[in-house]
């Protein structure tokens, strides 16, 4: 509450501003009955006292202003609309314009801005409250001390939930000095010591776990694994079981997470509306058991958290009976995750490979998180896993059967017509803008996650050389935190990655959409990438000997074959410090008790393995396409003995492309004896004829 004495009307004040008179003896004693029964949490009593004040003084915007909070608080944080619409009043008869934050110049004024962006907070509009929070941080100084570590906190909170982890520690520490500063200067008697020594102990659980959220948020793990010991791993408190877990999931210890997490105590009340912790626990036990590759668990799991999330959410809704925001308490309205449950499903689905499902879902996630890269890119390997599955479809049955085409005539007639060895064509009926798993939409969904990428780091840069001033120096690029909510922010590394896996599907895609301009485009664009994997460096030159092959440049697409330079194939950058490796950054969410703080990053390359699985395997592959490019020029017998030397490192069954490869150059070359061995041998349904 504010406080409920008024010094007189300023010498200088606007005319219309209402005359508030005078505080007479009396009514700061009347004040301060009000403000011993709020602090009792005895509202009528209080509301009584408060009527008081408000009789003898009705244009007093503080006592009207400390009757509005005290009826809010009377209805259990109910009645958001109508403690909204009195706000406004006591705006309007302070003066205030809240829409102004830069208006905001009278220290008396704070405590309204505060209570607004606590509603702001708790309504999920984190940029309006943050900007009022961030004007109230100018005025700390004069504050009333209890209200300036309200901002602080809120301001930390904010920071943490619009990831911004630099700041929430910068505001961490000065909430520390401010707390514990004044406890060390106190001189004071004994009177309070078993009060102050539990709210000590309080506030230093309170601030660990904050500075435990912003290092995990801003990568720094040594300094995470130190700030944890001043955490008791004794105690029950939600928060600090979910942090430690969260620790422990981001560096690869799923089990010991695991062992964490069912370590927390059961709910003191299930039925009540505030008790998220299932929803919690079911979230995480999914990301843990989707990291240990147990997919029908993780399944299993984020299908039971979105069934309790949806149970509080109907319950809420019965609860508000039809009100708005109105009829439910204000710090249950940010409860629900539903669309942060539909990414992390979305994720699982798209490695059990379940494309469509996975599509729907993440749909549904980038109406809320369109401004993230990576959730775009997600999209779009949807799409490409819907059209191919993975590489071993081309050693399946039914691919290797389209060899055969069809049988025509009997006997000494009897004719084989050889398939042409081309893929299906999957006409697309709707417009690529529209939402749909086809080749069209992941090329749109490509270019989105390419721009929000470039904007989004281009605007971390400028924002972090205006912070750092003349400190700014070449490293700069290295400390940039890119956001991509609801993930964490990506640090420099991550963000090089990401650009290099948006190239390589761009010129995948590009490939089986035909234009092969564009194809060979987004490859040279990879290869010229500073923080290159082997796998991404490999895609890139096939993929662009590909494109010069259609662009009749073989001579090119040659020189890019070269197979002698694969030495490696491993999906992580070789600047990426193995610590960094070993920490394997994950893409899922581990919401952190009633901080509910997602921390969603960076797939980690051991979850799918890929094909090639190996360099010989790697060789073979690019040798094949090596004989193609032989074959596309004529040079039929080094085509055929380029053919021959990768077979041995292929794998079997062999890909259909193999078998068509092979009958075209043993027909063009006259070896129809060889052309019917090979159609015997493998495709035994089929009998040629003799010679």
């Amino acid at each position: 509450m504010a406080d409920d004495t008024s010094t007189g009307a300023a010498d200088d004040a606007v005319d219309n501003t209402p005359v508030v008179p005078a505080v007479t003896d009396q009514e700061k004693d009347v004040g301060n009955m009000a403000r011993t029964e709020f602090e009792k949490r005895q509202w009528d009593g209080c509301l009584k006292f408060l009527d008081r004040l408000v009789s003898v003084r009705p244009t007093d915007p503080k006592v009207i202003h400390n009757k509005c909070v005290t009826e809010y608080y009377q209805s259990g944080l109910r009645s958001t609309d109508e403690f909204l619409i009195n706000l406004a009043k006591v705006c309007e008869l302070a003066q205030v314009n809240m829409a102004d934050i830069d208006s905001l110049d009278d220290v008396d004024h704070c405590i309204v801005y505060y209570n607004q962006a606590v509603v702001n907070y708790h309504t999920r509009n984190f940029g309006k409250a943050l900007t009022i929070t961030e004007k109230l941080y100018t005025f700390l100084e004069p504050l009333d001390e209890s209200l300036s570590k309200r901002v602080m906190c809120l301001l930390a909170e904010l920071y943490l939930r619009t990831l911004q982890p630099e700041k929430a520690i910068a505001i961490i520490n000065g909430l520390e000095k401010v707390i514990f500063a004044k406890k060390e200067g106190s001189e004071d008697a004994n009177t309070d010591n078993s009060i102050s020594e539990k709210q000590s102990e309080l506030w230093k659980l309170k601030l660990s776990q904050y500075k435990v959220q912003s290092l995990l948020m801003s990568r720094s793990m040594k300094y995470c694994k130190r700030e944890l010991k001043s955490v008791p791993s004794s105690t029950n408190d939600q928060c600090s079981i979910y942090v430690r877990a969260n620790y422990e999931y981001l560096r690869g210890n799923f089990q010991k997470a695991m062992r964490i997490l069912n370590t927390l105590p059961p709910p003191s009340n299930p039925k009540k509306l505030t008790d998220v912790s299932s929803v919690l626990y079911y979230n995480n036990l999914a990301c843990i058991h989707m990291m240990l590759q147990k997919h029908s668990l993780g399944s299993f799991y984020f299908k039971k958290a979105i069934t309790e999330n949806e149970h509080l959410g109907k319950e809420l809704k019965l609860d508000s009976l039809g009100h708005g925001i109105s009829g439910k308490p204000l710090f249950v309205l940010p409860m629900s995750r539903h669309f942060e449950l539909l990414y992390n499903t979305g994720i699982q689905l798209l490695h059990c490979g379940n494309s469509l499902s996975a599509f729907d879902c993440l749909v549904e996630a980038v109406k809320v998180y369109s401004s993230n890269p990576r959730l775009w890119l997600r999209l779009a390997e949807c799409c490409i896993m819907h059209h191919k599955k993975n590489n071993d479809n081309d050693r399946t049955l039914e691919k290797r059967l389209r060899v055969i085409h069809d049988i025509i005539g009997s006997g000494l007639n009897r004719k084989i017509i050889l398939g042409n060895g081309k893929g299906e064509i999957r006409p697309c009926a709707e417009s690529a803008a529209m939402p749909a798993a086809t080749l069209e939409f992941a090329a749109l969904c490509l270019t989105n996650a390419l721009q929000l990428l470039d904007n989004a780091e281009s605007l971390a840069t400028q924002k972090l050389k205006e912070e750092l001033g003349e400190n700014a120096n070449s490293n700069i690029s290295e400390k940039i935190l890119v956001p991509a909510p609801p993930s964490l922010p990506m640090k420099a590394y991550e963000v090089s990655q990401l650009r290099c896996s948006i190239l390589a599907n761009s010129a995948y895609v590009s490939l089986l959409l035909d234009d092969y301009t564009m194809a060979l485009q987004f490859s040279e664009s990879l290869l010229a990438q500073d923080h290159l994997s082997a796998a991404h460096k490999y895609l890139a030159h096939m993929y662009m000997a590909e494109a010069q092959v259609y662009l009749d440049r073989v001579a090119d697409a040659i020189r890019n074959l070269n197979v002698d330079g694969i030495t490696d194939i491993s999906v992580s950058s070789p600047d990426v410090k193995t610590d960094k490796i070993k920490s394997r950054w994950k893409e899922q969410s581990i919401m952190l008790g009633s901080l509910a703080h997602s921390f969603l990053q960076t797939i980690n390359a051991n979850l799918t393995s890929w094909i090639p699985g190996d360099v010989p395997q790697a060789m073979a592959f690019m040798q094949y396409n090596l004989a193609v490019c032989y074959a596309t020029r004529g040079e039929f017998q080094r085509s055929g003995d380029t053919l021959n030397m990768c077979l041995q490192n292929i794998g079997t069954p062999l890909p259909v492309h193999f078998y068509f490869l092979r009958l075209y150059l043993d027909l063009v070359v006259g070896n129809r004896m060889i052309a019917q061995g090979i159609i015997k041998e493998h495709f035994g349904h089929v009998t040629p004829n003799r010679v």
